[in-house]
């Protein structure tokens, strides 16, 4: 039988790593990042979710991202055929005055939690959802290893060492990372690595890249 499995979707570090040894401590495998770049809701524009199972057991996002906001991007899920119950969906938000806001969150049906808030009360809706987990049944997304949140600056060539770009590690693995960059890099292209990082990867292969509407390159690498 698999681990329990959670999806962390905040741009604050700090927020991703508490929330990680949170749930590590309850024997989850933990998938964080900065923003939604492994749903397919959020990476195809809205179009229909192509995933044939839920992501994950429990899926728990900021509401304020860079592209898109938390509230938007659990309603697109939920219009566009997400296989995960919206009861096991949360929102964490900061803006507590907000009633407008509030509505919206009551009507989608996903738990919130207004900043800064108790782990023990992340722990009583926990303990709800869990009791309508079916751990006999497979996740969408498949993971062999645990990926790292990061914020390692790197620079990176394409073809000749003379093209030198940077880009911005937000999490990795022992054969692979996510990284953001200004350059439009392209399925299928080769970079080389030329900042030393913590899993020693020298060279890599685009597997994904998406232009966010900021105009920067989302993008998933792995061991060429």
């Amino acid at each position: 039988m698999r681990k329990r499995r959670v999806i962390i979707y905040d741009d604050e570090e700090l927020i991703l790593n508490m929330l990680g040894v949170f749930f590590r401590d309850r024997n989850y495998e933990v998938l964080s990042y900065r923003e939604p770049v492994i749903c397919p809701v959020y990476e195809n524009n809205q179009k229909e979710c192509s995933n044939d199972y839920p992501c994950a057991d429990l899926i728990i996002t900021d509401y304020k991202m860079p592209r898109m906001d938390g509230l938007t991007l659990l309603k697109y899920q939920e219009q566009n055929g997400c296989k995960l119950d919206i009861r096991n969906k949360a929102l964490m938000t900061g803006f507590i005055n907000d009633d407008e806001l509030s509505e919206k969150i009551e009507n989608l049906g996903c738990a919130f939690f207004y900043k800064p808030f108790s782990l023990s009360s992340l722990s009583d809706w926990i303990d709800g959802c869990e009791k309508q987990m079916d751990l006999s049944k497979r996740v969408g997304i498949i993971r062999k290893e645990p990926r790292i949140t990061s914020n390692i600056k790197i620079a990176f060539s394409i073809n000749t060492e003379d093209n030198v770009c940077e880009g911005l590690v937000t999490n990795y693995s022992d054969s692979g990372l996510c990284m953001t960059t200004n350059y439009q890099l392209v399925k299928g292209q080769t970079i080389k690595i030329n900042t030393l990082l913590p899993n020693s990867l020298l060279k890599a292969s685009v597997r994904w890249a998406t232009m966010s509407e900021e105009n920067y390159c989302v993008t998933g690498l792995s061991v060429a």
